[in-house]
């Protein structure tokens, strides 16, 4: 019998991600609030190393397998293009379902 952990990456901009340790998430004004001034780069570059680090640090394994979805396919990808021998040392496996973007050529109307 195998079990696995399965971890959640909580990336910026939703409602669990509001317990920041040094910015206002509650503030109402979003235009006005710096919390909610983040781009996908910063996601890339910031929140996709920082979930990984920590899986790893807390469990105490090498890599993971990554299942990503939608947007966690885009940022694995793009990530990959940013820090290819960090994700290579740290996943395993990388799974893409639902990527976020396609290639236009490849449609068919």
């Amino acid at each position: 019998m195998f079990s696995y952990d399965v971890w959640l990456f909580n990336f910026r901009g939703n409602y669990y991600s509001t317990e920041h340790m040094d910015r206002d998430t509650h503030n109402s004004d979003y235009i006005s609030n710096p919390y909610w001034h983040f781009s996908m780069d910063e996601i890339i570059k910031y929140d996709l190393k920082s979930n990984i680090d920590y899986v790893l640090a807390l469990t105490g394994y090498e890599k993971l397998h990554y299942i990503g979805h939608s947007q966690g396919t885009f940022v694995f990808f793009m990530g990959y293009t940013l820090f290819p021998e960090f994700l290579d040392k740290t996943i395993d496996r990388f799974v893409a379902i639902g990527p976020a973007f396609s290639d236009i050529s490849t449609v068919s109307y």
